[in-house]
């Protein structure tokens, strides 16, 4: 039995810089832990303690990265396993008692929260928690040609399971007032019997308890189940975004890539809505049937015809509510796109007088808009009130036909009352799902559309198939490099080769469209090229992990922004372990010594206001250095750095030549003070190398060519 402070004590038999050793955790791991804003508990200790059981190889870039920061909440136990699952690995909890024997290393959680990795030969405690844990296996994961949103839901089956177990002591409970009516009315009354009523009233309070019961624990299954999935889809979904090549994600706009995550919301609110529950409820009509049957006899066929009608006219009208309804949908993005457009280009469609034009386009947008949710609002209305109608006709045909079963004594009038009660058990869900069945159609959509990203094969390799990238030269070798963005077009790269040699600064210069971005993102590994090779340390890139290589080059895009959240966070980007005296130290080698103590809030100020963007377009570019700079990668790259100011072009050249000799650097850029700094140059045209050498220096009074 090991505790987790133990465990923190052991030292590993080999230093792995930046990971988890054999046998414990590096100095490094804490220093790192230390100075980073993560709110430190008996959780993080066991993470910690968990993953030095299994041998983890992973980097604390990966562990810090994982972890909820300060403002974020502490970790808990779902947290924890959330961050295991994201680095590998399956969990699965259970009540201490319920475990008889370990097989393997668990993790065992006190009712205190204390936590403490018990093993096999240990004995298992009674209260508490057990976690148990393992790698998780390629080959057991999603079959081919199985739906991912099957394959995910299946994994929630003990959920779903006490859910429709819970749904079947539901709909009993919910026979007991109805059968105790019909006692008051047919046994009760006519007998005086004031005792039997009490006794028997309080078992149906009981049973009503009971259901309540029944109802919270339906619905905490449904929350997690939706909440699980939710999660499950949104960090699978941005993994497969962030796996796949740029060429295949720049085939999409940014707009459908957002409607993805929209679908992963419309998952949740199915799972949690009342769809799902109507869904639950459905099969157990029968023992409403049965009730009715029991109760009024012939007077079943009322409701079973009901339910016919409803068969019949709930696909038919559904369907034309969806197609209804994605007309609407489609029509009213191309209005707001065109909203988009004119907000966005105000300036332009002024300048050059195209307003009358631009409001004629508008307003036809406009009406075919308004014609649209005119005939979606018309079905939707329409298929509302004939669910309805045929809710309220059933009662009445209910009522009319018991009663004159009373008047024939077959039935009693308290089975008649009972019925009444039972009824609405049947109409209400058949309702229900007359009028959000066309939700179906539109979860069928949304699961065949995250079904279709989840088989979009990404660019990840099996790790025995990378080549390690530590302890290589920073050397850069591009040999006859072609690419295409499409086949009908002319090569963005025609034939490119250059050398960078260790500790050189490369500059990448020509006209617009001449290919100095195409080529640095074909560096990255961003672009996969059509022909050539790119070589860094003398190896191929495609040896390389694309998130090791990633790792290990720092990139600057030419239009960089901050992304929503504080300077802090933008910053950890680089270096999640951080820490402000870093980041500080960034921000002076990218020229804006002052900006901390300039914001309101310092590195915790938000860079995004009501209005926008907080800072100016200068700020934004040193701040995107700054991340590079950070992130002290071996090899930097920058693509076309811009600065609006002497000082700071000044501060960034300083910078360049501090790491000149110890850092590789290509930098695309059309700055004549940049270019003079670089070791060579590398002049493109149309996509073609024109020339590669040394030039000038100012102090030959020379310029740059």
């Amino acid at each position: 039995m090991v505790t987790m402070g133990e465990s923190l004590n052991m030292k590993p038999k080999g230093q792995m810089t930046g990971a988890l050793g054999d046998e414990g955790i590096t100095g490094e791991l804490f220093f790192a832990l230390q100075n980073s804003k993560i709110e430190q508990n008996q959780y993080l200790f066991a993470l910690i303690g968990v993953l030095t059981d299994l041998r983890w190889k992973g980097t604390i870039k990966d562990l810090v990265s994982s972890l909820p920061s300060k403002g974020e909440g502490e970790l808990d136990l779902p947290g924890m396993r959330n961050v295991l699952s994201r680095l590998g690995y399956t969990t699965e909890v259970y009540p201490a008692e319920r475990v008889k024997v370990l097989t393997a290393s668990a993790l065992h959680i006190a009712k205190d929260g204390e936590a403490t990795i018990i093993d096999p030969e240990d004995t298992i405690p009674r209260h508490g928690q057990i976690m148990f844990y393992e790698q998780e296996s390629h080959t057991a994961g999603r079959p081919p040609q199985t739906s991912w949103l099957h394959w995910t839901i299946s994994g929630l089956w003990p959920q779903i399971l006490t859910a429709i177990i819970a749904s079947l002591f539901i709909n009993l409970c919910a026979l007991a007032l109805p059968f105790y009516t019909r006692y008051v009315y047919d046994r009760a009354i006519p007998a005086h019997s004031e005792n039997a009523l009490i006794y028997l009233g309080g078992g149906v309070l009981l049973v009503v308890l009971f259901n309540t019961v029944f109802r919270n624990v339906r619905s905490k299954m449904l929350t997690y189940a939706g909440s699980r999935i939710a999660y499950l889809a949104g960090t699978e979904s941005i993994s497969k975004l962030f796996s796949l090549p740029l060429s295949v994600l720049l085939r999409s706009s940014a707009d459908s890539h957002i409607l993805r995550f929209r679908d992963l919301e419309r998952l949740r609110e199915f799972v949690t809505g009342s769809f799902a529950t109507t869904l639950l409820d459905a099969p157990f009509i029968a023992i409403f049937l049965i009730a009715i049957g029991y109760l009024g006899g012939y007077l079943v066929v009322v409701p079973i015809c009901a339910l016919i009608f409803y068969g019949l006219l709930i696909p038919v009208l559904s369907m034309a509510e969806d197609r209804a309804m994605r007309i609407s949908a489609k029509l009213n993005a191309d209005r707001t796109s065109m909203q988009h457009d004119v907000v966005n280009n105000i300036r332009d469609i002024i300048g050059v007088g195209m307003e009358y034009q631009w409001l004629q386009r508008y307003s036809q947008t406009m009406t075919k808009s308004a014609r649209a949710n005119r005939e979606y609002t018309i079905i939707s209305t329409l298929l509302r009130i004939i669910a309805r109608t045929i809710s309220a006709v059933t009662a009445l045909a209910t009522l009319g036909f018991g009663v004159k079963l009373v008047f024939d004594n077959s039935i009693t009038a308290g089975a008649l009352i009972a019925s009444m009660m039972i009824i609405w058990r049947i109409t209400a869900p058949a309702q229900t799902f007359a009028t959000t069945f066309s939700r179906y159609y539109q979860l069928r959509h949304s699961a065949d559309q995250i079904d279709r990203l989840m088989d979009l094969s990404g660019e990840n390799l099996e790790h025995s198939l990378v080549s390690p990238l530590k302890g290589l030269p920073k050397t850069i070798a591009v040999n006859r490099v072609v690419y295409r963005h499409s086949p009908d077009r002319e090569p963005a790269l025609a034939g490119i080769s250059f050398n960078a040699e260790e500790g050189q600064i490369i500059g990448i210069t020509g006209p617009n469209g001449a290919g100095k971005s195409t080529l640095l993102l074909a560096i990255t590994g961003l672009l996969q090229p059509q022909g050539g090779r790119i070589m860094i340390g003398g190896r191929d890139i495609r040896q390389f992990q694309p998130e090791d290589l990633r790792s290990w080059l720092g990139y600057m895009s030419s239009d960089e922004r901050p992304f929503r959240g504080t300077l802090r966070s933008n910053l950890l980007v680089g270096k999640p372990d951080a820490t402000d005296w870093d980041m500080q130290l960034a921000l002076d080698k990218a020229g804006v010594p002052n900006l901390v103590n300039e914001l309101p809030e310092g590195l915790d100020t938000l860079m995004y206001t009501e209005r926008g963007l907080r800072v100016g377009h200068d700020t934004q570019q040193a701040i995107a250095i700054a991340k590079i700079l950070l992130k002290d990668s071996p090899i930097l790259i920058f693509d076309d750095p811009i600065f609006h100011s002497e000082e700071q072009e000044s501060n960034f050249i300083s910078t360049l030549n501090d790491y000149r000799g110890k850092r590789t650097m290509l930098i695309a850029s059309h700055n004549k003070a940049l270019l003079e700094q670089c070791d060579r140059v590398l002049l493109l045209d149309h996509g073609s190398a024109v020339s590669f050498g040394s030039i000038p220096k100012p102090e030959n009074n020379t310029s740059a060519q």
